[in-house]
């Protein structure tokens, strides 16, 4: 924020100017997604583990998909407070931070709130991501920069 009390934008770049950043958002989008996938094919083993049912195992994925919802929708109040960058680096490593206890936690109900923190951490960058992407590009390369962050996804 400046004196005036208003948030300074950044003058927008070309794509080939902020490469370097569209490759480190693609990152942070490839973490978290790839920490919501990790869980899928490991199901038939968690349930072995846990001795819980299919319906069970699919109350763990309801759980992270809640997680991922609630994100986006307080994604606004958190960069309000810490801003964009503080927001992407939160997700970075509220994702991290929530996958270390995986390998203690024991019950249903523990993997259910862990998971639920993982789709929470691995969806509360995109809102901001796109934000920084769409100030720190001039508008004519905004294809490019939302497509290289999507290639996160393949």
């Amino acid at each position: 924020m400046d004196e005036t009390g208003l948030y300074d934008c950044p003058m927008p770049e070309t794509f080939r100017d902020k490469a370097g950043m569209l490759v480190f958002l693609a990152w942070l989008f490839y973490l978290g997604f790839v920490a919501r996938m990790l869980f899928a094919p490991l199901m038939p083993e968690i349930e072995a583990e846990l001795g819980i049912s299919h319906s069970d195992a699919g109350m763990l994925f309801l759980m992270m998909s809640s997680g991922y919802l609630l994100a986006p929708l307080c994604s606004g109040f958190i960069s309000s407070r810490i801003e964009h960058l503080g927001t992407l680096k939160l997700s970075a490593w509220l994702t991290g931070l929530a996958l270390l206890p995986f390998s203690f936690i024991t019950t249903r109900e523990g993997i259910g709130l862990l998971l639920m923190i993982v789709g929470f951490a691995g969806s509360l960058h995109l809102p901001s991501a796109i934000a920084t992407i769409t100030a720190e590009i001039q508008r004519s390369d905004w294809g490019k920069g939302l497509s290289v962050h999507q290639l996160a996804r393949r």
